[in-house]
């Protein structure tokens, strides 16, 4: 029967007086309260038990072995938000839930806001939130995530991820085209002074290689239009590759014998491009065009080299363009200018107009009479100190001496061919002249008759 002391049952039950049963168990709630708080003086089971009193952390007895965790059974530790602070910090000893964090506790600031702040526990980042491994606390003040302060450290996505234009400053217009990230050339502190790195680099070079915002193509560059990468590596333009892919230019502007290989010294005169007949795969075979070819077709076409004139052609010096297309040879126009032969190896009646029936006879080439713009009229004049009769003023007309249409006539009086008398023997008047016949063959040297005089 216990007797009522004022003391407490501490003043019995704290020493071997009454046995080694009466003391608290070594694992008892450690605790400054009186036994009696718990437990009744008729016996120590069942208890009653309060958190008054509670000397250590709510952990020492709420660690899911000693006793039930909350109200919701021991299994609620493993859902429990990760912290060292003492249960009391949130909780109080007659509700564990509603509990209230104070953000500013020692606990709380040294530990990670994301593990609470996980999305399940508590709020954590919304769709929209910067990619990051950084703790909340980096920008945000504890308690709020208003006005938070910005920070790069942890960023995990590629820049552009927030610097797109709209969430942050992005690109200017006249960036260099890449689909790297931004981190590749520039730092968190500053976009000035980046450093350039070419990979990634997705527009031609010539979109910076312009000569003004980097080094262009140096004045005596191959002419081509193909972006630098084609022959060029972006560690260094020299040595470079070579493509024909993409020139714009002649290939003589490289092919001039001294840049490149040019024109062999029997190769065909001609100011065309080597790509009208060659391809850049290789100079043979080539095909043939006569476009821009510019010395004369001879040069080509003399028998070796290519088809030549053919035994039955009209000689000539002119060069064959001056008749003939270089589509064909059939259907050529004509160019009396530079003939070589006589007018008769044409005009022979076969090959070209002859002469008509009734045409004088003679062994006189056609131009001695006749010009190549038209047969008439005719222009013949007899040569002085010839079988001529003199320089007479008037034109007698072919048919007054040569009667029979033939350039060999027979004079009427032979015996003094190469003289007036030869054919005006029969108009001497001895009577009026001295001397004889003989001794006036040449009534035009005899100081009397003048033959270019209209009359005697």
């Amino acid at each position: 029967l216990h007797v009522t002391l004022t003391g407490g049952c501490g003043g019995c039950h704290r020493s071997r007086f009454l046995g080694t049963g009466f003391i608290k168990a070594a694992d008892h709630v450690p605790t400054e309260q009186d036994c009696h708080f718990c437990h009744t003086n008729t016996g120590f089971l069942p208890t009653v038990f309060s958190h008054d009193g509670i000397t250590e952390n709510c952990a020492s007895c709420h660690d899911g072995n000693y006793v039930a965790v909350g109200a919701r059974g021991a299994t609620d530790t493993l859902l429990h938000n990760t912290t060292t602070a003492d249960c009391g910090a949130c909780h109080n000893t007659t509700n564990f839930l509603d509990a209230y964090v104070d953000h500013t506790s020692p606990e709380v600031l040294n530990a990670r806001c994301d593990s609470c702040h996980n999305g399940t526990d508590a709020i954590g980042m919304n769709a929209g939130h910067l990619p990051t491994t950084e703790d909340c606390r980096v920008c945000h003040v504890p308690g709020t995530f208003a006005n938070a302060i910005f920070n790069h450290d942890g960023i995990t996505n590629n820049c552009a991820s927030c610097h797109n234009g709209t969430d942050a400053t992005g690109k200017p217009n006249g960036h260099i085209p890449t689909n790297e990230d931004c981190s590749v050339c520039h730092n968190t502190i500053a976009f000035a002074g980046a450093q350039f790195d070419h990979q990634g680099i997705t527009d031609n070079c010539a979109s910076c290689h312009d000569g003004d915002l980097a080094t262009g193509k140096a004045q005596n560059h191959v002419p081509t239009n193909d972006d630098c990468s084609q022959c060029h590596q972006t560690t260094g333009f020299v040595p470079a590759t070579f493509d024909h892919r993409g020139i714009v230019d002649n290939c003589r502007s490289c092919h001039d014998g001294s840049f490149s290989t040019g024109k062999p010294a029997d190769h065909i005169p001609t100011n065309q491009d080597c790509g009208v007949c060659h391809n850049t795969t290789g100079f043979i075979p080539a095909t043939f065009d006569h476009s821009g070819i510019v010395d004369n077709c001879a040069s080509c076409h003399d028998g070796n080299t290519a088809t030549g004139k053919h035994a039955a052609h009209i000689d000539t010096n002119l060069d064959c363009s001056n008749c003939h297309t270089t589509a064909t040879f059939v259907g050529g126009t004509w160019d009396h200018t530079g003939i070589t032969g006589d007018c008769g190896s044409c005009h022979d009646g076969n090959t070209a107009t002859g002469k008509p029936n009734g045409h004088f006879v003679t062994t006189q080439e056609c131009n001695i009479c006749h010009s190549t713009n038209g047969w008439a009229p005719i222009n013949y004049t007899h040569a002085r100190n010839t079988d001529y009769p003199g320089d007479h003023n008037r034109n007698l007309g072919c048919n007054r001496c040569h009667t029979n249409n033939n350039q060999d006539i027979n004079y009427r009086w032979p015996q003094y061919a190469g003289t007036c008398a030869s054919c005006h023997a029969g108009d001497f008047d001895a009577g009026e002249h001295r001397g004889g016949l003989s001794q006036n063959l040449d009534c035009g040297r005899s100081g009397c008759h003048r033959v270019n005089a209209r009359g005697w």
